[in-house]
Order: structure tokens, then C-alpha cells, then sequence
């Protein structure tokens, strides 16, 4: 079952006049297609990558103050609690 859930994107204002130009094409430090982005605030909790939240709070620290919403097409989100790994 695939959800469709409006999700927020925290980015910079420059960044976002080219998100709204292209569309999110941009994954890590790479654009896809080749040639090379300004780069990321950080390699992520699970890598490189585009990444949404439902928190405009969380999102608007990856920001300068700059938000983007998008409706995402996905299944259910796993969530992350701890950075402590867990055993099964």
C-alpha cells in the first residue's frame, strides 16, 4: 500500500529556486547526469541523499530557514529512535 504524505525539505533559498526549476535531481554531491552540486550539510543518518520529514522544526535546521513542501509517493516510514543499534 503506497501513501502519498506532504512532507518537508529544509534547504537553502538558492537551492530551492533550483529544486522548483528541476525538480529534485540532486542526490549527495552528484546532480544525477553527472557534473558536481555545492555539495551537503552532512553525509546523513543513512548516507547521501534527498531526505524529507514531517517536522517543519527538523527540517528548518538543515535550512536558512528556507522550506520546501513536497507530497511524497511511499510506503510506511521507518522510524528512526535511537542511534543505538538494536538486536532483532
Amino acid at each position: 500500500a503506497v501513501k502519498s504524505l506532504p512532507l518537508w525539505h529544509g534547504t537553502t533559498r538558492a537551492k530551492a529556486d533550483n529544486i522548483c526549476e528541476t525538480g529534485m535531481t540532486y542526490f549527495g554531491k552528484s546532480p544525477c547526469g553527472g557534473g558536481r552540486s555545492n555539495g551537503t550539510t552532512d553525509e546523513g543518518y543513512f548516507g547521501r541523499g534527498i531526505y524529507l520529514t514531517s517536522s517543519p522544526s527538523y527540517a528548518s535546521k538543515y535550512s536558512d530557514g528556507t522550506l520546501l513542501l513536497a507530497w511524497a509517493a511511499m510506503r510506511e516510514p521507518f522510524p528512526i529512535v535511537s542511534d543505538i543499534p538494536q538486536s532483532n
